[in-house]
């Protein structure tokens, strides 16, 4: 049997990598902890407008270029 998105369609091998895949930011509080609230909501926010997947650890393509 075929897993299942929470949409309910069947998630199939074909469609693992389609759709919008997003790099997401963790957010933070100033005491430098991850805030939590913050991150539900960007997450919610993602699966309410059809986001495929999520990128934990990824990069949003910010670079430095400082010396």
């Amino acid at each position: 049997m075929a897993p299942y998105h929470p949409t309910g369609f069947p998630v199939l091998a074909v469609d693992m990598f389609s759709g919008s895949l997003v790099a997401i930011v963790t957010p933070m509080l100033a005491n430098g902890e991850i805030d939590r609230a913050a991150w539900l909501r960007l997450l919610d926010f993602h699966l309410e407008n059809g986001t495929t997947g999520i990128i934990v650890g990824g990069t949003t393509g910010a670079h430095d270029h400082g010396p």
